[in-house]
């Protein structure tokens, strides 16, 4: 990846959060009284993506935002404006306008999104309705200035004197005419080409904007040739006298992105400074000059002190995670070295303690460098609620509990869309429309998005407190496609799960937000591969519940190993309660099948794990073996097994897709000794144990 590409990353990076922004933004403003610093922190971030989008020469972006910018400029003067109301939802098609635009330009596809034209005419409409007054800026002040991040070019008028009689009668002609005259002064530093800039670049992107009338170039810090750095920018001084339409807030907007504020500064002159200079008349004192310029600049340099972040790669935290891995599995190795147990020598023992510290300390920080906020996620549903609700016409309170909750960046990326079918889901099916909840004397309809721990486990859960789940629509409509027989007698949960089948929809007509078959088979499609599940629950006229359990990390666990029929296994720390050796005398069966065990009180059902692993061999003898009793959402269960070997932390490697259909197995690691050793899926032994009860 060369300069300039790196450059266009960490513009798109930094675009994508702003326009993420924007519409948590958007939400807030719909609701707040204030309304004032909202416009503002929008105002400020569209400006943002103006002069980065130019600066990339993204022109239908940066024309669009342009006007939008304008449009918010002239409700941040007057955010009391009754107009802001209505034109909310215009901004909200404007960030899906941004959004889609955006893509448009980075895939370098010429044609324009949907709404684009329609809601652009709308917002040049808005602005063409302002005050004329307003818009006009006098040229017959002393001085000109507005809230830039660059300082003040001074005068230079040795510059100035030698610009020809041609060049000075081209600007006064032009000054009458209305046009603006700019000095640009370029100071850029040593790693300019390092940052994927270069002077060609900024003057090409001021050409543009009008007519460069002289310029001035300083070569006295060029080196020699046997000390030139191709990679050094030798030209620190480019003074550029330029004719433009362009307003002085567009001409530093070209170096919003690309530059620091001492590298560039800029004048514009008003027409009396102009004619006074071009006519030798130059008034040595001039104090309102001078001093509104430096109060600006010594206000706009007063910064508040931000909090250092690097941008890093996901990559490169997934290859870091991995070596990582490695690290856990050599220490495993060290750990069960005979040879090094057989030294029995203190000093060694010491070292190997703390190198095992040392290891698990860094394998817990490069962890929760993976673990991020759920928060941004939950917050962007905010907006597909609201969307929702518009087209419905459903009165509904989104509510977002649980969004500090943290969860595997990997998991975070793929949640985005199977939240969004849910969501719509509750939204449209679930909630009734507001003269049905009237009539039934319900109060206004709820929907809930919240996240929280549950054992080893994160759930995401989807609530509403709609009309619930119509079992038996559903049941007729399996039939009807040859899901089920009238004869099947199926509990509540197998009929709920068969809205998990591709296509199978029981919405009565296809409406933008659903009814095409296509939602839940994806959501769990999603989530499966996650290797997490969903658990869904309804009760008719009263709401439903989808619950997503996902494991807290795909990537490291504590683990206990197990022996069965001479295999080693792996069961999850977090799972276990305790182990114990079983107690004959209160072990009952029933028709010599299924086994239940008296446990502190509760009976508990047995599972034997080579049964379910069809594994080959012979167990042994029910008094010889260990029961390990697991704590599971659905309820605790006892598991047989042959023997305990260890503790040790694990490195989870997926199987692939040749061994993914082995759903009691979440996955394999290697063990100290070199041994590879199965993962056990303890989510799908509860659920088996269900079935067979």
């Amino acid at each position: 990846m060369d300069k300039k590409d790196r450059l266009l990353q960490i513009f798109l990076e930094e675009a994508g959060e702003i326009i993420e922004n924007l519409d948590n933004l958007m939400m807030e403003l719909e609701e707040a009284e204030d309304k004032a610093d909202l416009i503002n922190n929008i105002f400020r971030g569209v400006h943002t993506l103006k002069g980065s989008a130019n600066s990339f020469g993204f022109t239908r972006l940066g024309e669009y935002v342009h006007h939008w910018e304008d449009l918010l400029g002239m409700f941040r003067d007057d955010p009391n404006s009754p107009k802001l109301a209505s034109s909310i939802d215009l901004f909200f098609d404007a960030v899906n306008v941004v959004r889609d635009t955006l893509e448009l330009e980075v895939q370098g596809d010429t044609s324009i999104p949907e709404n684009y034209n329609e809601t652009l005419e709308i917002i040049k409409s808005q602005l063409e309705a302002k005050d004329k007054k307003e818009e006009s800026i006098s040229v017959s002040t002393d001085v000109i200035t507005f809230d830039s991040v660059f300082e003040i070019a001074p005068i230079n008028e040795k510059e100035l004197d030698q610009l020809t009689p041609d060049e000075k009668s081209q600007v006064l002609a032009k000054l009458e005419e209305g046009y603006n005259f700019y000095n640009v002064v370029l100071c850029f530093d040593d790693d300019l080409y390092f940052r994927g800039h270069n002077h060609q670049i900024s003057i090409k992107l001021l050409n543009g904007l009008g007519d460069i009338v002289k310029s001035y170039w300083s070569f006295n810090n060029l080196a020699t040739f046997d000390k030139y750095n191709t990679e050094t920018n030798y030209i620190k001084d480019i003074s550029l006298y330029i004719l433009s339409a362009a307003s002085h807030e567009d001409i530093d907007e070209i170096f919003d992105f690309v530059a620091e504020e001492h590298e560039v500064k800029t004048r514009l002159f008003t027409l009396k400074e102009v004619k006074e200079k071009f006519d030798k008349k130059v008034e040595e004192s001039k104090p309102q000059e001078q001093t509104t310029p430096k109060i600006k600049n010594e206000v706009s340099k007063i910064k508040v002190q931000p909090q250092s972040f690097i941008r890093v790669e996901s990559h490169k935290i997934d290859e870091l995670f991995d070596s990582v891995g490695e690290l856990v599995i050599s220490q495993s190795y060290i750990d069960q070295s005979v040879k090094i147990k057989e030294l029995d020598d203190e000093n060694i023992n010491k070292n190997l303690q703390a190198l095992a510290k040392s290891s698990k300390r860094i394998q817990d920080q490069v962890m929760s460098l993976r673990m991020v906020a759920i928060k941004d996620t939950f917050l962007k549903m905010k907006r597909v609620a609201r969307d929702v609700a518009k087209k419905t016409n459903k009165d509904f309170e989104f509510i977002i509990k649980g969004e500090d909750t943290e969860i595997d960046k990997t998991m975070v990326d793929a949640l985005s869309d199977p939240l969004v079918h849910l969501i719509r889901n509750s939204a449209d099916h679930g909630i009734e429309s507001d003269d049905i909840r009237q009539s039934q004397g319900k109060p206004k309809g709820e929907v809930s998005l919240e996240a929280y721990h549950s054992g080893n486990n994160i759930v995401i859960e989807i609530k509403d407190n709609g009309a619930g789940i119509d079992t038996n629509k559903i049941f007729g409509k399996a039939i009807e496609r040859g899901l089920a027989s009238p004869d099947d007698n199926l509990t509540q949960s197998e009929i709920i799960d068969f809205l998990f089948n591709p296509g199978f929809s029981m919405a009565e007509k296809i409406t933008d937000v659903s009814g095409r078959g296509v939602g839940l088979d994806v959501v769990k499609s999603s989530i499966e591969k996650l290797k997490g599940k969903i658990i869904v629950t309804s009760e008719l006229g009263k709401g439903s519940s989808f619950k997503i359990m996902l494991p807290l990390t795909l990537a490291i666990i504590d683990g206990m190993i197990v022996s069965i029929n001479d295999e080693v296994f792996i069961l999850p720390t977090l799972s276990v309660i305790e182990s114990f050796p079983p107690n004959m005398a209160k072990i009952n069966s029933i028709h010599h099948k299924e086994e239940f065990i008296d446990y502190r009180g509760e009976v508990l059902p047995i599972v034997h794990l080579n049964r379910v692993l069809n594994l080959d061999g012979t167990e042994k003898a029910e008094e010889d073996s260990v029961f390990i009793c697991i704590d599971h959402d659905k309820g605790k269960f006892v598991l047989r097994v042959d023997a305990l070997l260890g503790r040790q932390q694990v490195v989870v490697k997926t199987l692939g897709k040749f061994l993914s259909f082995i759903k009691a197995i979440a996955g394999g690691t290697i063990l100290g000794d070199g041994n590879i050793a199965f993962i056990i899926n303890i989510d799908e032994i509860r659920e088996r144990l269900d079935k067979s009860l």
